[in-house]
């Protein structure tokens, strides 16, 4: 069982470090990517899967052994450095030509509250279902629009991936 948490850990601390770098870079392109336009899903709900998703991946990263409590500090602890990079995030877009929106700010943190409640009153792997799921519903509206246009396998992988991933 301990191999089992030490695995997790690692695999979680992995997909966290990998997963922040994305979202800051996607959030500081100069312009929102045609193909995420056409989806016609507005940027507020990128805003809240996105930090939905981080938020899951820093809890399970640090601390994956507990639930998510009002009386547990590190949900407190978690939340206060989500809003500071939320914050922090928002305000330097400015210099990439993007503006900064209190509404982004809104939905960033309706996410990380979303994930810890999710957390909190469900055990570890149906909160991880819920979680996965919602991330495979955006992503499965996403590669509706052909983004991969040089590559127009790589949709079917994206259905295939976010399938058994759930499974």
């Amino acid at each position: 069982m301990l191999k089992r948490a030490k695995h997790l850990s690692l695999f979680f601390r992995t997909a966290v470090l990998l997963y922040w770098p994305m979202i800051f870079l996607f959030s500081h392109l100069p312009q929102i990517p045609g193909w995420l336009v056409r989806t016609q899903m507005t940027d507020k709900t990128l805003h809240f899967i996105g930090y939905m998703l981080l938020t899951y991946l820093w809890w399970n990263a640090l601390s994956f052994s507990r639930r998510p409590s009002l009386s547990y500090y590190f949900t407190w602890l978690t939340l206060a450095l989500i809003a500071l990079y939320g914050a922090a995030d928002e305000a330097i877009q400015s210099y990439t030509g993007r503006t900064a929106d209190v509404m982004d700010f809104r939905a960033d943190m309706l996410g990380a509250a979303a994930a810890l409640v999710i957390m909190g009153l469900l055990e570890l792997r149906t909160a991880t279902a819920a979680i996965i799921m919602t991330v495979i519903f955006t992503l499965m509206v996403l590669a509706k629009v052909d983004i991969f246009i040089f590559a127009p396998w790589a949709s079917y992988a994206v259905y295939f991936l976010a399938m058994a991933t759930v499974s």
